[in-house]
């Protein structure tokens, strides 16, 4: 069972990723990327960017790392507004950010301490895309 505790914004794509929190009650396997997307609006938006974050010091994946992106391009904005999409890279490193709408975003990685979902502290290791992705 699913409960939202917070009210839904209209006309926006909504996407739980339950990554590997499924299991089979008799055998104990798991459901791997298993994730349920609805829209509160007439359509859903289905465009996904995926890639790698590797640590910069010695090339090897990051794990458990959030990787977001913002539509404000502002240089700031991933320090004052939350991802408006948002994933985590498993153990190889590797994410998926699902249910993006059409537009122009930056990408984001975030070892995010205090689940602000922002740059919000100085030993919080942050990474980014630099050019805007379509």
């Amino acid at each position: 069972i699913v409960e939202l505790e917070d009210e839904l914004k209209p006309n926006t794509t909504y996407t739980i990723d339950f990554t590997d929190a499924i299991v089979d009650f008799n055998e104990g396997n798991t459901l791997e990327n298993f994730s349920y997307s609805f829209s509160t609006g007439d359509h859903l938006d289905t465009l996904a960017v995926s890639g790698i974050v590797l640590n910069a010091d010695n090339l090897e994946p990051t794990q458990g790392i959030y990787v977001g992106v913002h539509s404000n391009l502002n240089d700031s904005a991933f320090t004052q507004l939350p991802f408006e999409r948002i994933s985590r890279t498993d153990s190889r490193g590797r994410f998926t950010i699902k249910g993006i709408a059409e537009g122009k975003y930056k990408v984001y990685a975030l070892n995010d301490l205090n689940r602000s979902y922002t740059y919000d502290n100085p030993q919080e290791a942050i990474a980014f895309l630099d050019s805007a992705i379509l």
